[in-house]
């Protein structure tokens, strides 16, 4: 069994929510606007992991791409002005794209995303929610809470700032299903704060071809400085779907869990040796 909570939270600066016009709706979404937005996606991806292991390459690494992406799109449809122009950027987003195609994208894949956690409970179990806690006062577009009226709440940090992290707090247990209790620590919020944004991740899957404990044992891992570890494996034999790119340099095997719907995807450079792994991350 597999199972994985995530949450990601983030402070921000007060946004421009505020306005008598409004001006984003769920629009139209052609097929072709979908496969931009994807790519869109996996564009971040590539800066997320780039920028992260440039930051310490001896250290691992484990994000939720898609989270990030999601969550700080929720939050490009509540901005206006310089700040909706950063977040564009950052979530590469088309040019010429309207906000209202990309709302309704997202809403597309937010009910997608409904869906399938509805009807695989049976075989594995997968749910993802964002949320925007914004200070009581600031007046959100009419638009954008009738809309998200499911990811936005408001709530008061300027005097009751712990009973709000406690509710925050008890919504991210809720969501990874008490895998996640007290993500936010005494301290971590202040009186100043106005907005927060939240994202949190729970899954849980059962292996297609299970994993025997008996067949685990000790073996060398080896670190990026050349120096190696003694860590515990799983071993199978069995068959898997396998793949490789001459072009990228890389190899991967598919593991699927129970139903198929899900897999996990296991990507390793074609080269060996203690450069092999950086010199895969230079190259994306």
């Amino acid at each position: 069994m597999f199972i994985l909570p995530l949450t990601l939270v983030c402070l921000v600066i007060p946004l421009s929510v505020t306005s008598q016009q409004c001006p984003i709706s769920a629009g139209r979404v052609s097929s072709s606007q979908l496969k931009s937005l994807q790519a869109s996606r996996l564009e971040v991806a590539l800066d997320l992991l780039r920028t992260v292991t440039s930051l310490d390459p001896s250290q691992n690494i484990f994000l939720s791409p898609d989270s990030i992406y999601s969550a700080f799109q929720l939050l490009y449809f509540a901005s206006s002005g310089r700040t909706e122009q950063i977040l564009s950027r950052f979530l590469h987003l088309p040019n010429g794209m309207t906000k209202s195609t990309i709302v309704g994208a997202y809403i597309m894949k937010r009910k997608y995303d409904q869906d399938q956690s509805r009807n695989s409970k049976e075989t594995h179990e997968i749910d993802s929610a964002n949320r925007i806690y914004i200070q009581r006062g600031l007046d959100v577009r009419r638009c954008v809470n009738n809309i998200f009226s499911h990811e936005i709440a408001s709530v008061d940090f300027r005097n009751q700032l712990k009973p709000t992290v406690k509710s925050i707090n008890g919504w991210v247990e809720k969501v990874t299903k008490h895998m996640i209790k007290d993500l936010l620590p005494e301290g971590f919020l202040n009186a100043n704060a106005r907005l927060v944004l939240v994202n949190a991740v729970y899954f849980r899957g059962l292996w297609k071809t299970k994993f025997e404990k008996r067949d685990s044992h000790r073996g060398n891992f080896y670190l990026a400085d050349g120096s190696r570890k003694s860590v515990k494996m799983m071993h199978i034999q069995d068959k898997f779907r396998v793949f490789a790119s001459n072009n990228f340099g890389v190899q991967g095997i598919e593991l699927p869990y129970v139903g198929d719907d899900v897999s996990m995807f296991i990507i390793m450079p074609q080269q060996s040796g203690r450069s092999a792994i950086p010199n895969l991350l230079r190259s994306l």
